[in-house]
């Protein structure tokens, strides 16, 4: 499946995502209605989410409305995403995307590894304590 998302397994206030290959809007979309209602489920404790797409291919033309539409319905606990992506052009959309977007920039972070991204996080966690 070019989609997997399931939650982290030493951190489970993180939700994991993981895309690969050629994947649709609809694929994402379905995805992340369950994610969302399992956010709220956690509710009020916060969570994070973790988007590796450095295995992806470019993205479907109408992914990046997803994102508006998420942030916009997206829970009160859902503190921040962070996109891990490699130079290229997932890099080069996702910061057009933040620029053209103010409220995106709340809730979205690029980062360029896996590890960056539970740093990001960690520093997240941090400020909110």
């Amino acid at each position: 499946m070019p989609v997997k998302f399931y939650i982290d397994p030493d951190h489970d206030d993180i939700f994991r995502w993981e895309f690969a290959g050629k994947w649709t809007a609809d694929e994402y979309f379905a995805l992340d209605h369950i994610a969302g209602e399992k956010v709220r489920e956690m509710a009020p404790r916060l969570t994070y989410s973790i988007v590796d797409l450095r295995q992806s291919a470019p993205p479907p033309g109408n992914v990046f409305a997803g994102l508006a539409v998420t942030e916009r319905n997206g829970p009160d606990n859902w503190v921040m995403t962070v996109l891990v992506v490699k130079q290229g052009i997932w890099l080069r959309l996702l910061k057009l995307a933040l620029r053209a977007n103010i409220r995106l920039q709340r809730r979205y972070v690029i980062a360029f590894s896996v590890d960056e991204a539970y740093r990001i996080i960690a520093g997240a966690r941090r400020k909110i304590v």
